[in-house]
């Protein structure tokens, strides 16, 4: 088991908007009454149901669960080796328009959800609160008033209920801050950009975040201890879009972005944040901000943002084809070989029949929407050789011994031969992870593959046999902390022929090199 990488996964929610416009509510008769919510499930209910199926558990590499002293693999009551998982720390970060109007009602609501996650012992978050993360938004406060103390009252008051640590209205700017969780060895920095949102047009979605907020959340990563800056996994999250996307601009509420993210975005790739959250726009959607200023020296550094879409309100960018949702987020952070993996799985609401007709709330379910998967290998980029500097030769004669080996090879295996991706892995005591497949070129037509069986050797791996009907690439995944040899043995219809593939460390210049091929 190898500890140089942290994991955590995140369970992101944004905009559930509790209120009239909430889809966990009873619709209103035709006096425009709302009847009570017997028999509708809430919001809480259908998250935990889906985050404790294990059918929706991510599919990742196994690992043995242990190796005796004779190097036997250990055996199960099946008497097949022993695979495990192990277990992904969890953390939730909820950013924003927790409510509609700011009522109290409506925050009463917010916070049963709040604490059905806490206290839902199966999503196995950190005990006492720590793993809880969140962040206000333009639908939280009063916006009819100028005096802070007005504002942020009911926000305020639902923070304190939550953390059982007073919070003061009149320090709206610093609610949030920067947390961390140790269990998770994951940094939280969340910030408030809803300072100026007031009643008047084009002010209701202001994002804003002044000189004030940011200083002084600069002053909080300054002073972290080097071990937690150094190997801990760091999140920002804040309600507004950081970065406005064409995609989810709308005419008549002026640049709602956040003002002031020209300052916090370099300061995030400063102090090596991973993964910034935002929701505000109802609008999912993954991307990677690592511009580079040419009169600016930067680090080899990418942030991921993730907007979560809304995963309460009925108020939808494109109704005929959006529902509410909520995104898994795992991430992978490894200081030794400064690599960097998100995967976003983004899973959606169902509410309607395959054919169009409604289904009853009690069969309401999610299904996976998207999977994005991004990595980053921050590396010294060189730059690429001249052609004057290499020492080309002649080509080999056709009758030479290296020639005719490689030949020799190619009829061996018929044109088969596998091919690696290096990934940084996405199982906690794991470093990197290989994508095995086979690819044909010039391959025998008479000869095709049946099957493969990969193997790594007889102390760490598990075998694996792909047949061409479960997969014509017969790819298979393992997670390794070391490199490794892997094992393809071919299987034709009247013969086998068995070849080899290695598999270095990301930190190696070889996978370095297979690395910046696949940027290309």
């Amino acid at each position: 088991m190898n500890t140089d990488a942290t994991y955590v996964e995140i369970i992101h929610l944004s905009d559930p908007h509790y209120g009239e416009r909430h889809v966990f509510t009873m619709e209103p008769t035709a006096d425009g009454k709302v009847p009570p919510n017997l028999g509708m499930p809430t919001l809480a209910d259908k998250l935990i149901e889906d985050l404790t199926d294990p059918a929706q558990e991510p599919t990742r590499p196994f690992v043995l669960e242990e190796i005796g002293a004779s190097g036997l693999e250990a055996i199960g009551a099946s008497g097949l080796p022993v695979f495990v998982v192990p277990p992904m720390p969890k953390i939730v970060c909820i950013s924003g328009d927790f409510t509609q109007t700011a009522a109290l009602a409506e925050f009463q609501q917010a916070e049963a959800l709040v604490q059905r996650l806490q206290g839902t012992q199966a999503l196995g978050l950190p005990a006492a609160g720590d793993g809880v993360f969140l962040c206000p938004g333009n639908h939280d406060l009063n916006w009819t008033s100028e005096d802070d103390t007005i504002r942020w009252d009911q926000y305020a008051n639902f923070l304190t209920r939550l953390t059982k640590q007073v919070h003061l209205a009149q320090d709206a700017a610093r609610f949030g801050g920067v947390r961390l969780c140790a269990a998770a060895k994951t940094v939280v920095l969340s910030l408030n950009t809803e300072m100026k949102v007031l009643a008047q047009d084009g002010e209701k979605s202001r994002g804003d975040l002044h000189a004030m907020q940011l200083a002084w959340a600069r002053r909080q990563l300054e002073g972290l201890a080097p071990e937690v800056r150094r190997d801990y996994i760091k999140v920002a999250m804040v309600h507004h879009h950081p970065v406005l996307l064409p995609s989810s601009a709308e005419a008549g509420r002026g640049y709602d972005a956040i003002t002031g993210a020209n300052k916090l975005l370099p300061m995030l790739h400063e102090h090596g944040f991973h993964v910034v959250l935002h929701g505000h726009k109802h609008y999912p959607h993954t991307f990677r901000e690592d511009i580079r200023n040419a009169f600016v020296q930067a680090h080899d550094h990418s942030l991921f943002i993730v907007g979560g879409g809304t995963c309460g309100s009925t108020a939808l960018p494109t109704p005929r084809i959006a529902t509410q949702c909520y995104n898994r987020i795992r991430i992978h952070w490894c200081v030794k070989n400064q690599t960097t993996r998100v995967q976003v799985v983004t899973r959606g609401l169902i509410t309607l029949k395959p054919g169009g007709g409604e289904l009853m709330p009690d069969q309401w379910h999610w299904k996976t929407l998207s999977i994005d998967d991004r990595n980053h290998i921050a590396r010294q980029r060189t730059s690429t050789p001249s052609a004057a500097g290499l020492r080309y030769l002649p080509r080999v004669a056709s009758d030479s011994p290296v020639n005719l080996a490689r030949k020799a090879e190619y009829a061996r295996t018929h044109g088969n031969f596998p091919v690696a991706e290096i990934l940084p892995a996405m199982l906690p005591g794991q470093t990197a992870e290989v994508h095995l497949r086979i690819v044909s070129h010039g391959s025998d037509p008479g000869h095709v593959v049946n099957a493969v069986t990969w193997s790594g050797g007889d102390r760490w791996f598990p075998s694996v046999r792909i047949t061409r009907a479960e997969d014509p690439d017969f790819c298979a995944v393992f997670a390794y902390w070391d490199g490794a040899l892997f094992q393809a043995e071919l299987e034709f219809e009247d013969e086998k022929c068995i070849t080899h593939v290695y598999v270095p460390m990301l930190n190696s210049q070889t996978a370095r090199s297979i690395a910046a091929v696949n940027e290309l």
